[in-house]
């Protein structure tokens, strides 16, 4: 009946096409089972690729929407809540000429954003217009990246939306929401409220390739000495700041930009050369290191607070924005961290110890943390866990946000987080102990054997098993006519406690060498900032090293360095031994002779 009343003429007046339109949006939610109203979405959907055939001047496709009559404004939004509507609850009958038509809708659409920017800031009826349309694009967006079978979709439709359309629509998306964001940071009104959580969801939804491919205006600072690429200082120049603006909805759209092109950033880091300091060390982004300076505001809140005890934040205050950029910043660094190599993680690691920043983020955390998360500790602690733009703020957001990003420093940085944890009083020991323990430590030692008992999973010359009840790791090294066999044990409350290595097989080895191989896998484990697989996996390089002929340092006696991970390359002229770096440094009194002369 909706369908017949849509084909009538005028498509204006109150009995028209455009109204029956606008009557079946709000009632299309109520409709009970899909399956049956699949002939309704069918026939409203050809009325409208109807309409757009006969009325060239209806839709708003690439035109400045404020210049075009408030009826023709009312009627575009009508549709786009359609094709919105119809995307989100019968996609999976569209036909490629349904789909074709719905993404260049979109592609239009933004491109009349694009004409209108101007009066984007004073006219409602564009704000109206704008939030609608990121509203439509975020539904097609989620739909499409989506783990759906690809058999659901007409024949490359994904391809078409990843490789052509995507670029138009975010390359146009993304300026606009960094600017209008930039341009709004205090006194927001409700509208532009509105408009600036209508762009934060839809660039939520940016592929990676757009986030790297962005036209935002150049923005260089003179001091910034990384190697990155202007095109990436610039996106980080421009996005970063917004991790700390007064919108929440701003704040994670922000993040979750900066979230994808992260594991990007390392590529362009060169590993430092040897050099004579004892500790070398390098600073994260600075963009982002920035954001961390007002942890300290963190800190004043939380002085009179001791480690057991909660510190409760509202949401729409200002100690709220503080703690979720403060949150969301160091989530950013830990998975920088993290996909960056194990020889600059070490250099990243003695800057946060240099600088304080890992004690100040620990004593911080375990403020915004429940004292008592029993209830919900799977939630709490999830690896998934993300806030959603399109949610509104509650007082949970925080102290689980807290959570996840306690578990994440616990797996991204634990030899950090032990060095602080035996710092501090026995009190504090004490209790961090018992709350990692009760929390954390057996998701992290099921994530830690999980991957490996469900794959065995094959490094050369090492094979990987494991016995989960006892939450060991077997890892048996075979190369040649050398065999041989450990387990590694991890405490009940990992990663604080000393993980065990032990050996239950040698083969071709003399007791003297193992013992010394054994210890060099213990310091690997308990210094290292990664999992046990990574750590096995330096310890691989140093036994490879050795049978390829590489010499051990004569001062540690190891060919890598237990902390930098370096191969010794420092030259003796007169006994032709090489040393590591840090070790002549650290180790003066066991220098040998030669070197001193």
């Amino acid at each position: 009946m909706v369908a017949r009343m849509m084909s009538a003429e005028p498509i204006f007046p109150v009995n028209g096409g455009i109204q029956a339109l606008a009557v079946l949006n709000s009632i299309v939610t109520e409709m009970g089972e899909i399956e049956s109203c699949r002939d309704l979405f069918e026939a409203s959907m050809s009325q409208i690729m109807t309409w757009k055939e006969d009325k060239d001047d209806l839709l708003l496709y690439s035109s400045d929407v404020g210049q075009s009559r408030s009826d023709i404004i009312f009627a575009n939004i009508e549709i786009m809540k359609f094709l919105q509507q119809t995307v989100n609850l019968v996609s999976i009958y569209l036909t490629d000429k349904e789909w074709d038509f719905i993404m260049c809708s979109v592609v239009s659409f933004v491109q009349s954003i694009e004409e209108s920017v101007e009066r984007l800031p004073t006219s409602v009826e564009v704000q109206i217009f704008t939030c609608t349309t990121c509203r439509l694009l975020t539904t097609v967006a989620s739909c499409l990246q989506t783990d759906v079978e690809k058999a659901i979709f007409p024949p490359n439709l994904l391809t078409e939306w990843n490789e052509f359309f995507s670029e138009g629509i975010f390359g146009a998306l993304l300026p606009l929401f960094v600017k209008t964001a930039e341009n709004h940071t205090e006194s927001i009104t409700g509208q532009i409220y509105l408009l600036l959580k209508s762009l934060s969801l839809s660039v939520c939804q940016c592929p990676k390739q757009q986030v790297l491919d962005h036209k935002l205006a150049a923005y260089l600072k003179a001091d910034d000495t990384s190697g990155l690429p202007n095109s990436l200082q610039t996106l980080l120049n421009h996005v970063c700041p917004l991790l700390s603006h007064d919108v929440r909805e701003v704040q994670l759209g922000a993040f979750h930009l900066l979230y994808s092109i992260i594991p990007e950033l390392p590529q362009y880091e060169k590993e430092s050369k040897d050099s004579t300091e004892e500790e070398v060390s390098r600073c994260p982004p600075q963009q982002l290191m920035t954001i961390l300076v007002d942890g300290s505001k963190l800190e004043v809140m939380s002085s009179s607070l001791n480690v057991d005890q909660y510190l409760k934040i509202s949401p729409f205050t200002d100690d709220y924005t503080l703690a979720l950029s403060y949150l969301l910043t160091w989530r950013l660094l830990l998975y920088f961290f993290k996909s960056s190599t194990a020889e600059i993680r070490q250099e990243y690691a003695i800057y946060f110890r240099q600088t304080g920043l890992v004690h100040q983020f620990l004593s911080n955390i375990y403020r915004l943390m429940p004292d008592n998360p029993t209830q919900d500790t799977k939630a709490m602690f999830d690896r998934n866990f993300s806030l959603n733009v399109a949610s509104a703020a509650t007082e949970k957001d925080i102290p689980y946000l807290s959570c996840y990003v306690y578990r994440h420093a616990l797996q991204t940085v634990p030899a950090m987080v032990r060095t602080w944890w035996k710092e501090q009083d026995r009190k504090t020991i004490n209790y961090v102990d018992r709350f990692t323990s009760k929390h954390v430590s057996q998701i992290l030692c099921t994530e830690e054997i999980q991957p490996v008992s469900k794959t065995d999973i094959q490094l050369e010359n090492i094979t990987i098993k494991t016995r989960p009840i006892t939450r060991e790791v077997i890892a048996t090294y075979s190369l040649e006519e050398v065999t041989i066999e450990m387990v590694i044990a991890l405490p009940e409350n990992y990663p604080l406690g000393t993980i065990t290595v032990v050996s239950e097989k040698r083969v071709g080895v003399s007791a003297a060498t193992w013992d010394k191989w054994l210890l060099q896998l213990n310091v690997f484990l308990q210094y290292q900032n990664g999992s046990i697989i990574d750590g096995l996996r330096i310890w691989k390089r140093n036994i490879d090293k050795r049978f390829e002929g590489v010499e051990d340092c004569m001062i540690c006696f190891s060919v890598i360095h237990g902390t930098n991970y370096q191969l010794p390359r420092l030259t003796c002229k007169t006994c032709k031994k090489k040393f590591h770096s840090a070790c002549l440094v650290s180790c003066v009194d066991k220098v040998p002779f030669c070197m001193l002369v």
